[in-house]
């Protein structure tokens, strides 16, 4: 995840971090990713209560029991994009040949026009960077909102 981080120079918002992993426990991961994403959210999740005082050897939001996932998650979230506030999402897009960074808030909407997807704000039209059908616009909006990592499953959203 580190290594993915460093490439792409990603900057998830929220990051889901099991504590027991196999290579690198979730603390130790969160004290580097906040190294190259320091607006990122922690929600430490763990099957063991004894690890909940560890947590705090780094900056996070939550810390969640598996066993209390279904119950913890939301509020969990909701924490994290409240402490995110004006900063959590933008979308690059273009206009008359520039690049602009268009924070989500000033969106409108999206209009669709066949294969072509037009940004709609109160400063205009503009084009977005993320090509494909509309649908795959908006999941990549909502990773750009919500960038989970889930080490145990091994999956990104």
């Amino acid at each position: 995840m580190l290594e993915h981080l460093r490439k792409t120079d990603c900057q998830p918002h929220i990051a889901l971090l099991d504590i027991c992993m196999p290579e690198q426990d979730g603390i130790r991961l969160a004290q580097s990713m906040k190294q190259y994403a320091p607006f990122c959210q922690i929600i430490f999740l763990s099957s063991y209560l004894s690890y909940a005082t560890e947590v705090y050897e780094t900056e996070h939001i939550y810390f969640i029991l598996k066993s209390q996932l279904h119950q913890r998650i939301g509020p969990a979230l909701h924490q994290a994009l409240t402490a995110l506030g004006d900063r959590s999402v933008q979308i690059t897009a273009q206009k008359d040949g520039s690049t602009h960074v268009i924070a989500l808030q000033d969106v409108l909407y999206l209009e669709r026009n066949l294969r072509k997807t037009k940004v709609i704000t109160q400063q205009g039209v503009f084009l977005p960077l993320i090509k494909g059908r509309l649908r795959d616009i908006w999941v990549n909006y909502l990773l750009i909102i919500l960038f989970v990592f889930a080490a145990v499953l091994s999956f990104f959203l």
